[in-house]
Parts: C-alpha cells; structure tokens; sequence
C-alpha cells in the first residue's frame, strides 16, 4: 500500500469539496504570510486563506489535547562556563539531528507552547534532575554569594527571553564552571503551516474535522446538525488516535501505564 503525506493542500482540497467548492491547485500566499501583505491594500483575504487560518487553529486544538510522540524533538543546548541560563534554540550547524522532520530548518526553536521532558548532559553522561523556577532563583541567589560553580545538575524553564524567536530559556544549576553539551528533550509542536507542501506531525483526520467543524459553522450553519456530526466524528477520531498512540507509547508496560510486578 503506497503512503503519501497528507499536505496542507490536500487538507484544503478536502475541505473546500465537502463544502461544494471549488478545489484550488496551490494556496500559495494563503496563511499567516499572506495577511502582512494584504495590509493596506484594501484587500481582504481569500476563502482558502479562512481555510488554511481553521486548519492550523485545529492543529492547535490536537496537539494540545496529547503528548504525540512525532512531536518529540532533541534540541543540543551549548552550556559555556559561568552561564546560567540559555535559549533552547539552535540551528542546523549545532543542533545534534535525531531524525527531525520538520522542513529544512528542522525547526530547531522553542516557542510557549513547548514543554520541556528531559534534561541529558551529553558531555558526563548523565541526567539533570529538574527542580521548580522558584527553588532555582533561591540556589542562584546562594551562589551569587558563595560564588560556587560545578557541573549543571539541575534545571527549571524559563519564560521566553527572547524577544527575537520566542524561545523558552533554560535555566541550570550550579553555575557552570566549564563547557557542557545539554541534550534538551521536548516536545515542541509544529508552526502554523502555510505552504503547499507542508505536513502534518500530528493525525491529520482529527486535524481535518475539527477544521471541516470549524469551516461549517463559519458559513453560519453554527450549532446545526451538520456541525454536531462532524464535531461527533472529530471527538471519536481524536479519542481514538490518543488510543493508537497509547500502544506505541506503553508497548512492553502491560499495555496501559503501570506494570503488574512480583508473583501472579
């Protein structure tokens, strides 16, 4: 059986038919890029643009709603002595790839809706125990004052501090006294997508009848019975891809998430 991508065209097309109308052979300019350079031109966006603007709205909505392992992602951290704090944000040339596919810049950033899993000190061999922000500042005030400095053993996140890629900032303990290389695990949804050729990391069929639900009630049939079938379909196909996802995630657990240990 062949396996192709299901695109960010393809989802379009699939919408823009269930909704009688007529397909379009690339949306190219459509999205988020699009609206920028709309302004102040006195136009207004395209139907597909509202289109591509409820598919990512839906991609939000499912990869919130679950920890999709395809969203997982190992970004390189470069921990240089004295430092206590670092963007996660790396490009191409620093970042160890670990199979990555997010487009050729592999999107090595962070962004708020980024969560931090784990913390793996790829220079020593061993892992960071992570600790509250609270209880972070309190050890770097000691610091300050003792002025001590050893490996990185402990981490917390930040807010974004960087204004320029909205990136989360990693904060680790003690205060580095040498070069560490921090493998930095996390699970980091994708952008908005906004060309022809971009996939989806996250099940697409939830993504696209949420969307197809969203595109419904924009046309004004809101809280109809179209809208509530669909919305049924969305809700099972979203339950049932979590449950897909759970075998993969607790495979060799027993099935579920505790495993049954000692004599039975």
């Amino acid at each position: 059986m062949a396996r192709t991508a299901t695109t960010l065209l393809r989802m379009v097309n699939m919408i823009l038919v269930r909704l009688r109308e007529t397909t379009v052979t690339t949306i190219s300019g459509s999205g988020i890029t699009a609206h920028a350079s709309l302004a102040g031109t006195g136009k207004t966006p395209s139907y597909t643009d509202t289109i591509v603007r409820l598919i990512n709205d839906a991609k939000i909505e499912v990869e919130d709603s679950y920890d999709w392992i395809e969203l997982r992602q190992m970004i390189s951290v470069l921990v240089e002595s004295g430092e206590i704090t670092n963007n996660i944000y790396d490009d191409a040339s620093t970042a160890r790839q670990q199979g990555d596919k997010r487009g050729s810049d592999n999107q090595e950033h962070t962004g708020p809706r980024s969560r931090v899993i784990s913390v793996w000190n790829y220079t020593t061999n061993s892992y960071l125990k992570g600790r509250p922000y609270d209880w972070m500042l309190r050890q770097h005030n000691d610091a300050f004052i003792s002025g001590a400095t050893g490996e990185p053993m402990f981490w917390t996140v930040g807010p974004p501090g960087n204004m320029t890629n909205d990136a989360l900032d990693l904060k680790t303990y003690p205060v580095s006294d040498g070069s560490y290389e921090l493998e930095v695990q996390l699970y980091n949804p994708q952008e908005d997508l906004s060309a022809d050729a971009d996939s989806f990391l996250a099940p697409w069929n939830p993504i696209y009848l949420r969307a197809l639900a969203l595109a419904i009630r924009e046309r004004g049939e809101d809280e109809g019975e179209q809208f509530s079938d669909v919305m049924k379909a969305y809700e099972m196909a979203l339950g049932n891809e979590i449950a897909y996802e759970q075998k993969h995630q607790h495979h060799g657990l027993g099935g579920g998430d505790w495993t049954v240990v000692g004599d039975y």
